[in-house]
């Protein structure tokens, strides 16, 4: 488990230096010249760098029910929408710091005898990723790559406890067809409209519900 060490805050002279562990604090013991005492302008001036990061944040949302609902609302008019405005040119993928999407390619060497193997990062969002032998692709539409970039970034991370999706922003900052990923996940919310599915129909991916035909759990 990683222990914080130190952590800087900013002030308009400086750094508030926050102590964060016991070798933290040996080093702020083996060099207390280098710090001054905590002063009541740098607490205001901490206090209002805080307050202004909290107004930075546009949403406050609970999203923890988020995956569920985006595996419910496959449906939704608004992939076919927002997909169509997608240029599937993956700077998505590029900008995103938890995308981990890549491709194996065997390199052969000027001899054509030798060569090496190597792996390339690559876009979920290129038609090529989803391509396999016998030229069978596993998404072959762009909505389907739209939509599963959506259930990747917030699917679940057993290891950290977290979704993938970091909130940075980058991906909607960077999209050159406008798309903005956290109003499209807002609209499957149904914070952005309020409106109800239309009819469930088989599509719906059977990995986070139990699915019967009656309370005997028969046909599941």
């Amino acid at each position: 488990m990683t222990v914080l060490t130190w952590f800087f805050h900013e002030l308009p002279d400086g750094w508030l230096v926050r102590v964060g562990s016991p070798k933290g604090h040996r080093i702020v013991d083996k060099n207390i010249k280098l710090f001054d005492e905590v002063t009541t302008e740098d607490i205001c001036a901490f206090r209002e760098f805080e307050r202004k990061r909290s107004e930075a944040f546009r949403y406050h949302e609970d999203w923890g029910d988020l995956r569920y609902l985006l595996e419910l609302e496959m449906e939704h008019p608004m992939w076919e929408e927002e997909s169509e405005k997608c240029l599937a040119c993956g700077i998505c993928n590029l900008v995103c710091p938890t995308c981990r999407c890549y491709e194996v390619q065997d390199i052969v060497n000027l001899d054509g005898v030798t060569g090496y193997r190597e792996r390339r990062w690559d876009s979920c969002q290129f038609r090529s990723h989803g391509l396999v032998a016998g030229g069978h692709n596993f998404r072959p539409t762009k909505k389907d790559r739209f939509m599963n970039r959506y259930l990747c970034k917030n699917s679940y991370n057993q290891k950290l406890g977290l979704s993938f999706c970091v909130g940075c922003g980058r991906c909607t900052a960077f999209c050159p067809a406008g798309i903005s990923f956290v109003r499209n996940l807002r609209v499957i919310l149904g914070l952005e409209e309020r409106t109800c599915p239309g009819k469930i129909v088989e599509e719906i991916p059977k990995r986070g519900f139990a699915y019967a035909k009656n309370i005997r759990g028969e046909d599941v």
